[in-house]
């Protein structure tokens, strides 16, 4: 079936995409960048087994094409995100952050066979086209990268409550495009480097983002606690190869 933009209704919007209603139950997911084509796919891929192991992430129908830009038919989840829920109820922040970190643990527990770049590749694709490193910098940082360990979490790439939609009391976990293989313990520091540096993206005003500011800074304390709790705990560490 063919598809045109200016038809639909855009009902979400990204850094990488913009969402559009197709169905009452579907809607397409279409990025920006029209070179990201093969991250899109490998995004279909990581949902399709995710959703046959019970991980609660929406149903995924297949790849399109929009003109140039590819596209994912995805299963439509109703609801608010996590970070809008917050942003109308904070005195329930320190109970989200503790469904935040289980979330995030249970997902960085899974060992599937999935083909996905690991996190030491991605970080050299990410450093090699920095403008803001020279060169220098940049062999220092490939050095620092080859004593890290390699971990075979499955990470998400961009886990914050923004993208987790809230459904009939059940989290949806969205938004795969970064996902990535690797230590777990990378997936949680960048989700608390994400909170405590919220970034402002396309259709959100600056009210608005000073909220979100002013939660993800707060909201950063909690998470990082229970993250330290849920590890200690479940007797994760860098023996049995979590980290």
């Amino acid at each position: 079936m063919e598809y045109n933009l200016d038809t639909l209704k855009r009902i979400a919007q990204g850094g990488q995409a913009e969402i559009y209603e197709i169905e009452a139950n579907r809607v397409l997911r279409v990025l920006r960048d029209a070179t990201d084509e093969e991250f899109l796919k490998n995004e279909i891929e990581v949902m399709k087994v995710l959703n046959q192991k019970g991980l609660t992430i929406p149903k995924v129908y297949g790849f399109v094409k929009i003109g140039d830009r590819p596209a994912a038919i995805v299963e439509r989840i109703y609801g608010d995100t996590m970070l809008k829920y917050m942003q109308k109820h904070p005195i329930k922040m320190k109970g989200n952050a503790k469904v935040l970190a289980r979330l995030h643990v249970e997902l960085l527990g899974m060992r599937e066979e999935i083909k996905l770049t690991h996190s030491k590749q991605r970080a050299k694709n990410l450093i090699k086209n920095s403008e803001s490193l020279n060169s220098y910098q940049k062999e220092f940082v490939y050095e620092v990268l080859e004593e890290l360990p390699e971990g075979d979490s499955i990470c998400h790439g961009d886990f914050h409550p923004g993208n987790i939609l809230m459904q009939n009391n059940r989290n949806y976990l969205i938004d795969w495009f970064g996902a990535y293989k690797g230590p777990g313990l990378a997936d949680i520091a960048h989700t608390y480097l994400l909170m405590k540096n919220t970034p402002r993206i396309p259709g959100i005003g600056w009210a608005e983002y000073m909220i979100m500011k002013t939660a993800g800074n707060i909201l950063a304390k909690h998470i990082f606690m229970k993250y330290i709790s849920l590890t200690h705990s479940n007797g994760r560490n860098s023996q049995n190869g979590w980290w």
